[in-house]
């Protein structure tokens, strides 16, 4: 029995899904970015680059994409820290950095948790607001 036309179907279709996967994907990033160049345009831009990052993050999440999510919430979490809401940016942040258990040393999570740090430190009520700036 010859099964090559089932092979090349599936050779097609995961072809297919390979690229339509790459295309969300840099999609996601392109709102990633998008949301970056707006922040420093204008601080003025928040609450569409907040819109942005928000989006990428329900992507990353419904994908299990961990490190989309985590450097979306990194991105995020800095304009919100930035913006003094700093609980917010925690809330957003810790969880995704929870969620990377293999890998403890990849860039983007030594980022993300220098930024928890960060936000801990001014948490604690003998610390100045000033002293938050956080840029990746």
């Amino acid at each position: 029995m010859d099964h090559a036309p089932e092979s090349l179907i599936c050779r097609f279709t995961s072809t297919h899904l390979v690229r339509a996967n790459r295309r969300r994907a840099a999609g996601t990033t392109l709102h990633r970015v998008r949301s970056d160049l707006l922040l420093r345009q204008s601080s003025a831009n928040l609450d569409e680059a907040e819109r942005q990052l928000r989006a990428v993050l329900d992507v990353a999440r419904s994908r299990g994409a961990r490190m989309l999510e985590l450097r979306a919430a990194t991105a995020l979490a800095t304009a919100l820290s930035d913006a003094r809401r700093r609980t917010e940016a925690n809330e957003v942040l810790r969880p995704a950095c929870a969620t990377i258990i293999e890998g403890r040393d990849i860039a983007d999570l030594v980022t993300a948790r220098k930024l928890l740090e960060v936000l801990d430190r001014v948490s604690a009520p003998d610390h100045s607001a000033k002293s938050a700036r956080f840029h990746i």
